[in-house]
């Protein structure tokens, strides 16, 4: 077989297997990057928290959590492309896999408040029994940016999103 021959079934195959990928699922744009990481006790502290004993939470980010009273769990970043205009009512939806199989948890974040300065982000915090320890991470995730309306902004998922498991109806609301 000449090598050409080869190139072309080759070619063939990747086409025929990349047509039965699912990238329809509700990306959107909208959403510039999404960094993840868990926040342990040390990382969360603040220079004012060590020094003067005061809590502070003087950030340029917007920071949105899912139990108010702990700062320390697994937080996902979000920066917005500054075409996407924010309004009053809307409100982020992250959807997380916590074991492969199972459906995927939802949580909702109100906009209550939006980041300060050039580089102030959004951030969600899956603080509490949403994260139990460092060693957790979520399996895949979907962030949504929905509007007052109901429809979606902007959204963004990460590589794992998207297997019949996790797009499955019966999802848990929390």
């Amino acid at each position: 077989m000449d090598l050409r021959r080869i190139a072309a079934i080759l070619l063939a195959l990747t086409y025929a297997g990349c047509a039965s990928l699912p990238f329809e699922l509700d990306e959107k744009e909208g959403i510039s990057r999404v960094y993840e990481k868990y926040r342990a006790a040390k990382a969360v502290e603040r220079a004012s928290d060590t020094f003067f004993e005061t809590p502070s939470d003087d950030s340029p980010d917007a920071v949105f959590r899912t139990d108010p009273k702990s700062k320390v769990g697994y937080e996902f970043a979000i920066a917005l492309d500054r075409s996407v205009d924010v309004v009053a009512g809307s409100k982020f939806r992250l959807e997380y896999v916590v074991k492969e199989g199972l459906a995927p948890t939802v949580r909702e974040f109100p906009i209550t408040a939006h980041p300060g300065w050039f580089f102030g982000e959004y951030k969600l915090v899956l603080t509490g029994s949403d994260a139990p320890s460092a060693r957790w991470y979520p399996v895949a995730w979907r962030i949504s940016l929905i509007g007052p309306d109901g429809g979606v902004l902007a959204a963004r998922r990460s590589f794992l999103w998207g297997a019949p498991a996790d797009t499955a109806t019966d999802v848990k609301q929390k």
